[in-house]
């Protein structure tokens, strides 16, 4: 990523990839505070310790396995499958669940979504 800095750099990449494990290493404090802006696991500071560096990274490995493994709802009434992470949250009101994505509000045993936008399909 020629002639960004770290932080543009990692800007960047969780534009492209939101899930993305960033750790910074940097002889510089002052950019801290953005890089947690952009969510990162860890921001080392050299000189760093090779023991730090090899929990850190064992631990972004971890992290990074966990983000991607794929967690699956399945709706057999609407035989419809939605990754966990498109949930933003599920309701329960009066006898009635909603599952809230970023694109519908989804009720499991209704006969229609409440929001005209298309949900994803089941993927395999």
């Amino acid at each position: 990523m020629e002639g960004m800095n770290g932080i543009e750099a990692a800007r960047s990449l969780r534009e492209k990839q939101g899930d993305t494990v960033l750790v910074f290493v940097t002889g510089i404090r002052d950019y801290v505070f953005d890089a947690f802006d952009l969510y990162a696991f860890q921001y080392l500071l050299k000189p760093i310790d090779e023991d730090k560096f090899a929990e850190v990274l064992a631990r972004a490995v971890r992290e990074a396995a966990k983000k991607k493994e794929r967690r699956v709802l399945f709706i057999k009434s609407r035989n419809l499958t939605l990754d966990q992470s498109e949930i933003l949250y599920i309701e329960s009101r009066a006898k009635k669940v909603e599952i809230h994505t970023a694109d519908i509000i989804f009720t499991p045993y209704s006969a229609e979504a409440h929001n005209a936008l298309p949900l994803r399909s089941a993927r395999g």
